[in-house]
């Protein structure tokens, strides 16, 4: 195949692609399928499959072999062919070579064509489009078989924490073929159509199947990486970033402090999402010590020290809300009792709150957690379906990312075993989060922010030279992790060769596909392979080629102070009548007669008093602020 015929490729695809094998004889119809083995050896990134063909002659002449193969795996590329000569006393496989197509095409012509010679073995395999491949093989002596074994490289996909390939039905409509699966590496567990097999798993492939293979040892942060310079200003990359199956264990023997707001800016569902919450997190610490805090602007523990997590949970029961949200006051009273676990246990604290503070109190204000050696999460609360995320761009966040820890927004439902399922991410990692890639041979190409256990991403591309590695990074929590993904001779191989099976050959020009596929000894529009016995010539019984069209048509063509006012909404009247209506009564129980009260609110709650008497100050603290407080944060500034 030369210029101008790629553009052909996507209909010729179309055309033949999903259609069962066709076997015919150039002489004759008497050409039949006997015999169609596969064996599958799968392998970290890519599967080879090693297809055996046996065809039977029953016409009374030596006859040609014509096989359409029209229904290859997705992405499947011939990168092999031998054919079995000699006599029955003594086989002899003959290994084929890659050739240009048309020299190929060229050359088996003359051997077969007609001559004085006995009749020897030539195989041909050309391309004619993307998963369809032509092979042709004479002689077939008569009321005999002819064997011949095709090599096929196909690519896995990463798929929930194993390498995944799907097979097609395969073969011609009379002969299913016999497909024995192996891994490549032995400690590899192999699995097909979801159930765990042996090596050597034998069965008929009567419909389409999935094989994988899940490797014994993935790393974290893995993949692979191939790049191949194959013309000027030209080079092919190809990319593959995987993530564990599982990345970490939940910890054994984990002493933990929850901390709980019980302050009023909470509405009743949030404060029954921050319960059920609790109990979904602990649930995956079967075997923590367990204290638990309830803070407002004070903080009321729930034990006097560490228990299990069944007498926790026994203990933590209705929270009855009040004013202040003092965080920074329960943060230290939580790395206070954290530091009384044993030297050498996984220590934890997770604060729940909906972080509605004083405005005074900043992230920056919080010291010394990264001193207890616990890993420290914040999330804030709501009611509804079961959910976490991590927020990394708040300010509070710096505060759990000090520690490796994460800031969570998160809510809770009503069924325990959903809770249980979404609160896991909080026990320990589920995800690589914040990941990028350094280095040009990603340049450009938009990469997923997060990929979660058993989760991939992958690339193939041309850019404009090659590079020799590549440095992809992310985050477990907020604690880094990093790999370097090197290209390999053994890489650039198969992906010069996988490339004939990919999108991107059509943006190669013909002398570039020629470069790769010998490059990937893989059969392309330029390149077939021809699989010839010593001494093969002309025959007796030999085609007339171009004589009523034998053969086959195109024969080798490949084809954020307090200050006056409010922070947010607006001042409403009615809001200060009710100021001022409340602070007078705790004013006059105060025995006050006159008094200037600066406070500030979020919602119903309030947060922060600034008053010269301690008998207003724990009075304003015990008002109930009605509904119409309904803004996020306000200033006040009354005087009675």
């Amino acid at each position: 195949m030369r210029t101008g015929t790629l553009a052909l490729l996507a209909l010729m695809l179309v055309s033949t692609r999903g259609r069962a094998d066709t076997l015919s004889g150039t002489k004759a119809t008497e050409m039949y399928d006997r015999g169609h083995t596969i064996e599958v050896r799968l392998d970290r990134g890519h599967a080879k499959l090693v297809v055996t063909r046996v065809f039977e002659n029953r016409f009374g002449k030596h006859d040609q072999a014509m096989l359409h193969m029209t229904n290859l795996p997705e992405g499947a590329v011939a990168t092999g062919l031998r054919s079995l000569g000699g006599d029955a006393s003594k086989p002899i496989w003959f290994v084929a070579e890659l050739l240009d197509a048309e020299v190929a095409a060229k050359k088996y012509r003359e051997l077969t064509g007609i001559g004085g010679y006995y009749p020897k073995d030539p195989a041909l395999l050309s391309w004619r489009s993307q998963g369809h491949l032509a092979l042709q093989v004479f002689p077939v002596a008569p009321k005999s078989q002819k064997t011949v074994e095709i090599t096929l490289d196909m690519p896995t996909r990463w798929e929930k924490g194993q390498h995944v390939i799907e097979l097609p039905r395969m073969g011609t409509d009379a002969l299913a073929p016999t497909i024995t699966f192996r891994p490549a590496n032995a400690g590899d567990t192999l699995s097909v159509d979801g159930k765990a097999v042996a090596a050597g798993d034998t069965r008929r492939l009567f419909g389409q199947l999935t094989a994988a293979i899940a490797p014994t040892d993935p790393p974290k942060l893995g993949g692979r990486y191939a790049s191949v310079g194959f013309a000027k200003g030209r080079a092919l990359v190809h990319a593959a970033i995987e993530i564990a199956p599982k990345l970490s264990q939940a910890p054994k023997g984990a002493y933990v402090v929850v901390v709980l707001d019980g302050s009023r800016s909470l509405g009743d569902a949030e404060r029954a999402a921050e319960l059920a919450a609790t109990r979904a997190y602990l649930a995956h610490l079967p075997d923590a010590k367990v204290q638990i805090l309830v803070f407002d602007r004070k903080v009321r523990a729930l034990e006097t020290s560490f228990v299990s997590v069944a007498t926790a949970l026994s203990d933590l029961k209705t929270i009855t809300p009040h004013n202040g949200s003092d965080l920074d006051v329960a943060l230290a009273e939580a790395g206070k009792r954290i530091l009384t676990a044993p030297a050498g246990a996984p220590r934890r604290i997770v604060a729940i709150t909906d972080l509605a503070t004083r405005s005074t109190l900043l992230p920056k204000s919080i010291k010394g957690l990264d001193a207890t050696k616990a890993v420290v999460h914040l999330a804030t609360i709501h009611g509804g379906a079961p959910a976490v995320s991590r927020d990394d761009y708040d300010p509070w966040a710096a505060v759990a990312r000090a520690t490796g820890g994460v800031l969570w927004r998160a809510s809770a439902g009503t069924d325990p075993k959903q809770n249980q399922l979404a609160y896991e991410e909080w026990a320990r990692p589920l995800r690589i989060d914040r990941l990028s890639v350094s280095g040009v041979g990603l340049t450009g190409v938009e990469i997923p922010d997060t990929l979660a256990e058993g989760e991939g991403f992958e690339e193939t591309r041309l850019n404009a030279f090659p590079t020799p590695s590549i440095e992809v990074k992310g985050e477990l929590w907020s604690t880094p992790i990093s790999t370097v993904l090197a290209t390999s001779a053994g890489e650039e191989k198969l992906w010069s060769g996988l490339v004939m099976g990919s999108s991107l050959l059509h943006e190669l020009k013909d002398p570039e596909i020629a470069t790769l596929a010998f490059k990937g000894g893989a059969v392309s529009p330029m390149t077939s392979y021809l699989a010839i016995e010593p001494g093969v010539r002309p025959s007796t019984e030999g085609l007339e080629w171009g004589a009523g069209g034998l053969g086959m048509s195109g024969i080798g063509s490949g084809g954020g102070g307090f200050g006056t006012g409010i922070g947010l909404g607006g001042v409403g009247p009615d809001r200060m009548k009710v100021l001022r209506e409340k602070l007078a009564a705790v004013a006059k129980t105060c025995g006050v007669k006159e008094v200037r009260v600066r406070l500030e609110t979020t919602w119903t709650e309030i947060v922060a008093v600034d008053v010269n008497n301690a008998c207003v100050t724990e009075g304003v603290y015990d008002l109930e602020l009605p509904a119409v407080f309904n803004q996020a944060w306000a200033s006040w500034d009354v005087t009675i």
